[in-house]
Protein backbone atom coordinates (compact mmCIF):
# COMPACT_ATOMS: atom_id res chain seq x y z
CA UNK A 1 0.00 0.00 0.00
CA UNK A 2 1.45 3.30 -1.06
CA UNK A 3 0.71 6.18 1.23
CA UNK A 4 0.79 9.54 -0.46
CA UNK A 5 2.37 12.10 1.84
CA UNK A 6 0.24 15.10 2.61
CA UNK A 7 0.83 18.15 0.53
CA UNK A 8 2.90 20.82 2.23
CA UNK A 9 0.90 23.75 3.52
CA UNK A 10 0.49 26.53 1.04
CA UNK A 11 2.77 29.47 1.59
CA UNK A 12 0.76 32.60 2.18
CA UNK A 13 2.40 35.64 0.69
CA UNK A 14 1.24 39.19 0.96
CA UNK A 15 0.56 40.59 -2.48
CA UNK A 16 1.67 44.21 -2.72
CA UNK A 17 -1.30 46.56 -2.92
CA UNK A 18 0.43 48.54 -5.65
CA UNK A 19 1.83 46.72 -8.71
CA UNK A 20 5.57 47.08 -9.29
CA UNK A 21 4.98 49.02 -12.49
CA UNK A 22 3.05 51.73 -10.68
CA UNK A 23 5.36 52.18 -7.69
CA UNK A 24 7.89 54.39 -9.46
CA UNK A 25 5.22 56.80 -10.81
CA UNK A 26 3.60 56.87 -7.35
CA UNK A 27 6.88 57.82 -5.69
CA UNK A 28 7.54 60.49 -8.32
CA UNK A 29 4.06 61.96 -7.75
CA UNK A 30 4.60 61.91 -3.97
CA UNK A 31 7.98 63.62 -4.33
CA UNK A 32 6.44 66.25 -6.59
CA UNK A 33 3.69 66.87 -4.07
CA UNK A 34 6.26 67.23 -1.30
CA UNK A 35 8.18 69.84 -3.29
CA UNK A 36 4.99 71.73 -4.17
CA UNK A 37 3.87 71.60 -0.53
CA UNK A 38 7.21 73.04 0.57
CA UNK A 39 7.21 75.78 -2.06
CA UNK A 40 3.66 76.84 -1.20
CA UNK A 41 4.47 76.82 2.53
CA UNK A 42 7.37 79.21 1.90
CA UNK A 43 5.27 81.47 -0.32
CA UNK A 44 2.28 81.79 2.02
CA UNK A 45 3.96 81.30 5.40
CA UNK A 46 3.07 83.89 8.07
CA UNK A 47 0.74 85.75 5.70
CA UNK A 48 -3.00 86.30 5.54
CA UNK A 49 -3.28 87.93 2.13
CA UNK A 50 -4.20 85.92 -0.99
CA UNK A 51 -1.60 85.28 -3.67
CA UNK A 52 -2.29 86.21 -7.30
CA UNK A 53 -3.19 82.55 -7.93
CA UNK A 54 -5.63 82.67 -5.00
CA UNK A 55 -7.28 85.78 -6.42
CA UNK A 56 -7.64 84.11 -9.81
CA UNK A 57 -9.10 80.96 -8.24
CA UNK A 58 -11.57 82.91 -6.12
CA UNK A 59 -12.69 84.80 -9.25
CA UNK A 60 -13.43 81.50 -11.02
CA UNK A 61 -15.36 80.12 -8.04
CA UNK A 62 -17.52 83.23 -7.82
CA UNK A 63 -18.91 82.23 -11.20
CA UNK A 64 -20.64 79.28 -9.50
CA UNK A 65 -23.21 81.51 -7.77
CA UNK A 66 -25.84 80.14 -10.16
CA UNK A 67 -25.80 76.79 -8.35
CA UNK A 68 -28.57 76.08 -5.80
CA UNK A 69 -28.07 77.45 -2.30
CA UNK A 70 -26.40 75.02 0.08
CA UNK A 71 -24.27 73.42 -2.59
CA UNK A 72 -21.10 74.28 -0.69
CA UNK A 73 -22.24 72.22 2.31
CA UNK A 74 -22.62 69.20 0.06
CA UNK A 75 -19.27 69.85 -1.64
CA UNK A 76 -17.35 70.14 1.63
CA UNK A 77 -19.07 67.18 3.34
CA UNK A 78 -16.55 64.50 2.19
CA UNK A 79 -13.79 66.40 3.98
CA UNK A 80 -15.59 66.97 7.26
CA UNK A 81 -13.70 65.22 10.10
CA UNK A 82 -16.87 63.39 11.15
CA UNK A 83 -17.33 62.02 7.63
CA UNK A 84 -13.72 60.93 7.27
CA UNK A 85 -13.64 59.21 10.67
CA UNK A 86 -17.02 57.51 10.19
CA UNK A 87 -16.16 56.09 6.76
CA UNK A 88 -12.68 55.03 7.86
CA UNK A 89 -14.02 53.21 10.93
CA UNK A 90 -16.79 51.45 8.98
CA UNK A 91 -14.45 50.31 6.21
CA UNK A 92 -11.81 49.23 8.72
CA UNK A 93 -14.43 47.21 10.60
CA UNK A 94 -15.53 45.49 7.39
CA UNK A 95 -11.91 44.74 6.42
CA UNK A 96 -11.25 43.32 9.88
CA UNK A 97 -14.36 41.14 9.65
CA UNK A 98 -13.14 39.85 6.27
CA UNK A 99 -9.60 39.40 7.65
CA UNK A 100 -8.11 41.93 5.25
CA UNK A 101 -5.61 43.19 7.82
CA UNK A 102 -3.44 45.47 5.69
CA UNK A 103 -6.34 47.34 4.08
CA UNK A 104 -7.86 47.79 7.55
CA UNK A 105 -4.63 49.36 8.79
CA UNK A 106 -4.30 51.57 5.72
CA UNK A 107 -7.80 53.03 5.87
CA UNK A 108 -7.20 54.09 9.48
CA UNK A 109 -3.52 55.00 9.44
CA UNK A 110 -3.54 56.92 6.13
CA UNK A 111 -6.12 59.59 7.03
CA UNK A 112 -4.92 59.50 10.66
CA UNK A 113 -1.30 60.28 9.84
CA UNK A 114 -2.40 62.91 7.35
CA UNK A 115 -4.54 64.57 10.02
CA UNK A 116 -1.66 64.61 12.50
CA UNK A 117 0.67 66.11 9.91
CA UNK A 118 -1.90 68.78 9.03
CA UNK A 119 -2.30 69.77 12.69
CA UNK A 120 1.48 70.02 13.07
CA UNK A 121 2.06 71.99 9.86
CA UNK A 122 -0.62 74.65 10.35
CA UNK A 123 1.04 76.47 13.27
CA UNK A 124 4.47 75.97 11.69
CA UNK A 125 3.45 77.62 8.41
CA UNK A 126 1.25 80.21 10.14
CA UNK A 127 -0.87 81.11 7.10
CA UNK A 128 -4.22 82.58 8.11
CA UNK A 129 -7.45 83.66 6.44
CA UNK A 130 -9.01 87.08 7.23
CA UNK A 131 -10.90 85.60 10.21
CA UNK A 132 -7.55 84.78 11.82
CA UNK A 133 -7.91 80.98 11.58
CA UNK A 134 -4.91 78.91 10.52
CA UNK A 135 -5.49 77.74 6.97
CA UNK A 136 -2.48 76.01 5.36
CA UNK A 137 -2.73 73.18 4.55
CA UNK A 138 -6.48 72.63 4.31
CA UNK A 139 -7.53 69.85 6.67
CA UNK A 140 -10.77 69.19 4.83
CA UNK A 141 -9.03 68.74 1.47
CA UNK A 142 -6.30 66.63 3.04
CA UNK A 143 -8.83 64.44 4.86
CA UNK A 144 -11.00 63.84 1.81
CA UNK A 145 -7.97 63.11 -0.38
CA UNK A 146 -6.41 60.75 2.15
CA UNK A 147 -9.69 58.89 2.63
CA UNK A 148 -10.33 58.31 -1.08
CA UNK A 149 -6.71 57.25 -1.63
CA UNK A 150 -6.99 54.84 1.30
CA UNK A 151 -10.24 53.43 -0.07
CA UNK A 152 -8.52 53.00 -3.44
CA UNK A 153 -5.76 50.94 -1.82
CA UNK A 154 -8.36 48.91 0.07
CA UNK A 155 -10.18 48.05 -3.15
CA UNK A 156 -6.86 47.23 -4.82
CA UNK A 157 -6.06 44.86 -1.97
CA UNK A 158 -9.41 43.08 -2.19
CA UNK A 159 -9.83 42.93 -5.99
CA UNK A 160 -6.29 41.81 -6.69
CA UNK A 161 -6.75 40.56 -10.23
CA UNK A 162 -7.79 44.03 -11.43
CA UNK A 163 -5.58 46.17 -9.25
CA UNK A 164 -4.33 48.39 -12.08
CA UNK A 165 -7.90 49.33 -13.06
CA UNK A 166 -8.89 49.92 -9.42
CA UNK A 167 -5.88 52.16 -8.81
CA UNK A 168 -6.46 54.15 -12.01
CA UNK A 169 -10.14 54.74 -11.25
CA UNK A 170 -9.28 55.53 -7.63
CA UNK A 171 -6.68 58.10 -8.66
CA UNK A 172 -9.20 59.87 -10.88
CA UNK A 173 -11.81 59.74 -8.11
CA UNK A 174 -9.30 61.19 -5.65
CA UNK A 175 -8.61 64.20 -7.85
CA UNK A 176 -12.32 64.71 -8.50
CA UNK A 177 -13.28 64.61 -4.81
CA UNK A 178 -10.37 66.88 -3.87
CA UNK A 179 -11.41 69.45 -6.49
CA UNK A 180 -15.06 69.42 -5.35
CA UNK A 181 -14.10 69.88 -1.68
CA UNK A 182 -11.58 72.58 -2.57
CA UNK A 183 -14.08 74.55 -4.64
CA UNK A 184 -16.62 74.35 -1.80
CA UNK A 185 -14.08 75.61 0.74
CA UNK A 186 -13.03 78.52 -1.46
CA UNK A 187 -16.67 79.44 -2.12
CA UNK A 188 -17.31 79.48 1.64
CA UNK A 189 -14.21 81.66 2.09
CA UNK A 190 -12.91 79.08 4.56
CA UNK A 191 -9.67 78.63 2.61
CA UNK A 192 -7.62 80.13 -0.16
CA UNK A 193 -7.04 77.91 -3.24
CA UNK A 194 -3.37 77.41 -2.29
CA UNK A 195 -4.47 76.02 1.10
CA UNK A 196 -6.50 73.32 -0.63
CA UNK A 197 -3.63 72.45 -2.98
CA UNK A 198 -1.38 72.12 0.07
CA UNK A 199 -3.90 69.78 1.72
CA UNK A 200 -4.09 67.62 -1.40
CA UNK A 201 -0.29 67.39 -1.64
CA UNK A 202 -0.01 66.49 2.04
CA UNK A 203 -2.49 63.62 1.70
CA UNK A 204 -0.83 62.23 -1.43
CA UNK A 205 2.53 62.39 0.30
CA UNK A 206 1.34 60.45 3.36
CA UNK A 207 -0.64 57.86 1.41
CA UNK A 208 2.36 56.89 -0.74
CA UNK A 209 4.17 55.06 2.08
CA UNK A 210 5.70 51.65 1.38
CA UNK A 211 6.80 50.74 4.89
CA UNK A 212 5.37 47.87 6.91
CA UNK A 213 2.28 49.43 8.40
CA UNK A 214 2.62 47.87 11.84
CA UNK A 215 6.21 49.02 12.19
CA UNK A 216 5.48 52.44 10.68
CA UNK A 217 2.62 53.02 13.10
CA UNK A 218 4.77 51.96 16.06
CA UNK A 219 7.61 54.27 15.01
CA UNK A 220 5.16 57.15 14.55
CA UNK A 221 3.63 56.48 17.97
CA UNK A 222 7.08 56.44 19.55
CA UNK A 223 7.76 59.80 17.94
CA UNK A 224 4.51 61.25 19.28
CA UNK A 225 4.98 59.85 22.79
CA UNK A 226 8.65 60.88 23.05
CA UNK A 227 8.00 64.35 21.69
CA UNK A 228 4.99 64.84 23.97
CA UNK A 229 6.96 63.69 27.02
CA UNK A 230 9.91 65.96 26.20
CA UNK A 231 7.78 69.03 25.46
CA UNK A 232 5.55 68.45 28.47
CA UNK A 233 8.50 68.01 30.83
CA UNK A 234 10.18 71.13 29.44
CA UNK A 235 7.06 73.19 30.07
CA UNK A 236 6.62 71.66 33.54
CA UNK A 237 10.23 72.28 34.60
CA UNK A 238 10.38 75.80 33.14
CA UNK A 239 6.96 76.93 34.34
CA UNK A 240 8.36 79.51 36.81
CA UNK A 241 10.71 80.98 34.20
CA UNK A 242 7.93 81.01 31.59
CA UNK A 243 5.74 83.01 33.96
CA UNK A 244 8.42 85.72 34.22
CA UNK A 245 9.18 85.91 30.48
CA UNK A 246 6.72 88.14 28.55
CA UNK A 247 7.21 85.98 25.44
CA UNK A 248 6.14 82.78 27.22
CA UNK A 249 3.85 84.03 30.00
CA UNK A 250 0.74 82.91 28.09
CA UNK A 251 1.85 79.28 27.81
CA UNK A 252 -0.58 76.77 29.25
CA UNK A 253 0.91 76.20 32.72
CA UNK A 254 1.84 79.78 33.73
CA UNK A 255 -1.49 81.07 32.36
CA UNK A 256 -3.42 78.51 34.42
CA UNK A 257 -4.94 76.60 31.51
CA UNK A 258 -3.21 73.39 32.66
CA UNK A 259 -2.11 72.60 36.21
CA UNK A 260 1.50 71.59 36.91
CA UNK A 261 0.30 68.27 38.34
CA UNK A 262 -1.68 67.41 35.22
CA UNK A 263 1.29 68.32 33.04
CA UNK A 264 3.57 65.99 35.02
CA UNK A 265 0.99 63.20 34.79
CA UNK A 266 0.87 63.75 31.03
CA UNK A 267 4.66 63.34 30.89
CA UNK A 268 4.64 60.12 32.92
CA UNK A 269 1.85 58.58 30.83
CA UNK A 270 3.68 59.39 27.57
CA UNK A 271 6.92 57.91 28.90
CA UNK A 272 5.13 54.67 29.79
CA UNK A 273 3.39 54.53 26.41
CA UNK A 274 6.73 55.12 24.67
CA UNK A 275 8.36 52.18 26.42
CA UNK A 276 5.34 49.93 25.84
CA UNK A 277 5.31 50.77 22.13
CA UNK A 278 9.00 49.89 21.74
CA UNK A 279 8.12 46.42 23.05
CA UNK A 280 6.08 45.84 19.87
CA UNK A 281 8.97 46.90 17.61
CA UNK A 282 11.91 44.70 18.67
CA UNK A 283 13.92 43.82 21.82
CA UNK A 284 16.79 46.19 20.99
CA UNK A 285 14.45 49.19 20.79
CA UNK A 286 12.90 48.18 24.10
CA UNK A 287 16.30 47.88 25.76
CA UNK A 288 17.40 51.31 24.50
CA UNK A 289 14.11 53.12 25.25
CA UNK A 290 15.16 54.29 28.77
CA UNK A 291 18.34 55.78 27.28
CA UNK A 292 16.34 57.75 24.72
CA UNK A 293 13.95 59.02 27.41
CA UNK A 294 16.83 60.06 29.66
CA UNK A 295 18.45 62.15 26.93
CA UNK A 296 15.29 63.98 25.81
CA UNK A 297 14.18 64.68 29.41
CA UNK A 298 17.65 65.61 30.68
CA UNK A 299 17.85 68.42 28.13
CA UNK A 300 15.42 70.52 30.16
CA UNK A 301 17.88 70.58 33.09
CA UNK A 302 20.93 71.55 31.02
CA UNK A 303 19.82 75.15 30.57
CA UNK A 304 20.49 75.58 34.27
CA UNK A 305 24.21 74.80 34.11
CA UNK A 306 25.64 74.82 30.56
CA UNK A 307 25.45 76.91 27.40
CA UNK A 308 25.83 73.66 25.45
CA UNK A 309 22.16 72.86 26.09
CA UNK A 310 21.53 73.33 22.36
CA UNK A 311 23.86 70.41 21.60
CA UNK A 312 22.11 68.22 24.17
CA UNK A 313 18.80 68.99 22.44
CA UNK A 314 20.46 68.07 19.15
CA UNK A 315 21.60 64.73 20.58
CA UNK A 316 18.02 64.02 21.63
CA UNK A 317 16.67 64.64 18.14
CA UNK A 318 19.68 62.96 16.56
CA UNK A 319 18.62 59.72 18.19
CA UNK A 320 15.53 59.67 15.93
CA UNK A 321 17.15 58.40 12.69
CA UNK A 322 19.24 55.91 14.67
CA UNK A 323 16.17 54.65 16.50
CA UNK A 324 14.14 54.38 13.30
CA UNK A 325 16.94 52.39 11.65
CA UNK A 326 17.12 49.99 14.61
CA UNK A 327 13.33 49.65 14.55
CA UNK A 328 13.39 48.50 10.94
CA UNK A 329 16.60 46.43 10.88
CA UNK A 330 17.04 45.25 14.49
CA UNK A 331 20.79 46.00 14.32
CA UNK A 332 23.24 48.89 14.68
CA UNK A 333 25.59 50.34 12.06
CA UNK A 334 27.55 53.52 11.27
CA UNK A 335 25.51 55.15 8.49
CA UNK A 336 22.41 56.13 10.55
CA UNK A 337 24.76 57.41 13.27
CA UNK A 338 26.29 59.75 10.71
CA UNK A 339 22.82 61.02 9.86
CA UNK A 340 22.06 61.33 13.58
CA UNK A 341 25.14 63.53 14.10
CA UNK A 342 23.99 65.67 11.16
CA UNK A 343 20.60 66.06 12.84
CA UNK A 344 22.37 66.99 16.08
CA UNK A 345 24.39 69.81 14.48
CA UNK A 346 21.39 70.98 12.46
CA UNK A 347 19.17 71.10 15.56
CA UNK A 348 21.85 72.79 17.66
CA UNK A 349 22.27 75.44 14.98
CA UNK A 350 18.61 76.36 14.64
CA UNK A 351 18.00 76.17 18.41
CA UNK A 352 20.69 78.83 18.86
CA UNK A 353 18.77 81.03 16.41
CA UNK A 354 15.58 80.45 18.41
CA UNK A 355 17.35 81.27 21.69
CA UNK A 356 18.36 84.71 20.37
CA UNK A 357 14.90 85.93 21.35
CA UNK A 358 15.56 85.32 25.06
CA UNK A 359 19.23 86.23 25.46
CA UNK A 360 18.60 89.21 27.78
CA UNK A 361 16.00 87.33 29.82
CA UNK A 362 18.27 84.29 30.19
CA UNK A 363 21.09 86.44 31.52
CA UNK A 364 18.72 88.10 33.98
CA UNK A 365 17.53 84.81 35.52
CA UNK A 366 20.89 83.00 35.15
CA UNK A 367 19.77 80.52 32.50
CA UNK A 368 22.49 79.32 30.13
CA UNK A 369 22.52 79.55 26.35
CA UNK A 370 25.07 80.37 23.68
CA UNK A 371 23.41 83.72 22.83
CA UNK A 372 23.46 84.66 26.54
CA UNK A 373 27.08 83.57 26.92
CA UNK A 374 28.60 84.91 23.69
CA UNK A 375 26.22 87.60 22.45
CA UNK A 376 24.08 87.57 19.34
CA UNK A 377 26.79 88.08 16.74
CA UNK A 378 29.05 85.29 17.98
CA UNK A 379 26.06 83.04 18.62
CA UNK A 380 25.02 83.36 14.97
CA UNK A 381 28.60 82.51 13.99
CA UNK A 382 28.43 79.32 16.09
CA UNK A 383 25.07 78.49 14.51
CA UNK A 384 26.57 78.99 11.05
CA UNK A 385 29.51 76.70 11.86
CA UNK A 386 27.14 74.00 13.11
CA UNK A 387 25.11 74.21 9.91
CA UNK A 388 28.28 74.04 7.81
CA UNK A 389 29.08 70.84 9.71
CA UNK A 390 25.55 69.64 8.93
CA UNK A 391 26.12 70.20 5.21
CA UNK A 392 29.43 68.30 5.35
CA UNK A 393 27.84 65.38 7.21
CA UNK A 394 24.87 65.22 4.84
CA UNK A 395 27.32 65.13 1.93
CA UNK A 396 29.34 62.35 3.59
CA UNK A 397 26.11 60.46 4.30
CA UNK A 398 25.19 60.67 0.63
CA UNK A 399 28.58 59.41 -0.59
CA UNK A 400 28.84 56.57 1.94
CA UNK A 401 25.25 55.54 1.25
CA UNK A 402 25.81 55.50 -2.51
CA UNK A 403 22.66 57.49 -3.18
CA UNK A 404 21.43 58.55 -6.62
CA UNK A 405 20.88 62.03 -8.02
CA UNK A 406 17.43 62.08 -6.39
CA UNK A 407 19.02 62.21 -2.93
CA UNK A 408 21.47 64.89 -4.03
CA UNK A 409 18.61 67.04 -5.34
CA UNK A 410 17.00 66.94 -1.90
CA UNK A 411 20.35 67.54 -0.20
CA UNK A 412 21.00 70.66 -2.28
CA UNK A 413 17.53 72.04 -1.46
CA UNK A 414 18.05 71.24 2.24
CA UNK A 415 21.45 72.98 2.36
CA UNK A 416 20.03 75.91 0.40
CA UNK A 417 17.32 76.37 3.03
CA UNK A 418 20.02 76.36 5.74
CA UNK A 419 21.73 79.21 3.91
CA UNK A 420 18.41 81.01 3.52
CA UNK A 421 17.58 80.99 7.23
CA UNK A 422 20.92 82.56 8.07
CA UNK A 423 20.38 85.24 5.44
CA UNK A 424 17.16 86.49 7.08
CA UNK A 425 18.30 86.64 10.72
CA UNK A 426 20.64 89.44 11.82
CA UNK A 427 21.96 90.32 15.30
CA UNK A 428 20.12 93.63 15.15
CA UNK A 429 16.95 92.28 13.51
CA UNK A 430 15.21 89.22 15.01
CA UNK A 431 11.83 89.89 13.38
CA UNK A 432 12.15 86.83 11.11
CA UNK A 433 13.39 84.33 13.68
CA UNK A 434 10.00 82.60 13.55
CA UNK A 435 10.28 82.06 9.81
CA UNK A 436 13.88 80.84 10.08
CA UNK A 437 13.24 78.54 13.04
CA UNK A 438 9.78 77.19 12.20
CA UNK A 439 8.91 77.46 8.52
CA UNK A 440 12.31 76.98 6.94
CA UNK A 441 13.45 74.05 9.05
CA UNK A 442 10.06 72.34 8.84
CA UNK A 443 10.06 72.54 5.06
CA UNK A 444 13.73 71.52 4.84
CA UNK A 445 13.13 68.37 6.87
CA UNK A 446 10.11 67.29 4.81
CA UNK A 447 11.85 67.92 1.48
CA UNK A 448 15.01 66.08 2.55
CA UNK A 449 13.03 63.13 3.87
CA UNK A 450 10.92 62.78 0.73
CA UNK A 451 13.89 62.92 -1.63
CA UNK A 452 15.87 60.47 0.49
CA UNK A 453 12.95 58.00 0.60
CA UNK A 454 12.45 58.41 -3.15
CA UNK A 455 16.15 57.71 -3.73
CA UNK A 456 15.90 54.51 -1.70
CA UNK A 457 12.80 53.32 -3.53
CA UNK A 458 13.90 54.23 -7.04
Amino acid sequence: MIVTPPAPPATITATPLMPAGLRRPAVVVAAGCAVLLGVLAVLVGRTSAPTSFDAWGEHLVRGLHVLPSGWTDVAVAPGEPVSVVAVAVLVAAWCTWKRHWRPAAIVVAGPGLTGIAELVLKPVVGRTIPSGDLAFPSGHTAGATALVLALTLVVAGVVRERRELALTVGALATVAVAVVVAVGLVAERAHYPTDTIGGFCLAVLYENQTFTWQKLICVMLCMVFARSAAMGFNRYLDRHFDAQNPRTAMREIPSGQISAGNALTFVVVNCILFIVTTYFINPLCLALSPVALFVILFYSYTKRFTALCHIVLGIGLGLAPVGAFIAVTDYFTLLPVLLGVAVMSWTGGFDIIYALQDDEFDKGVQLHSIPAALGRKKALLVSTLLHILTAVLITAFGFLGGFSYIFWTGAVIFIGLLVYQHSIVKPEDLSRVGIAFGNTNGIASVVFAVFTIAALLL
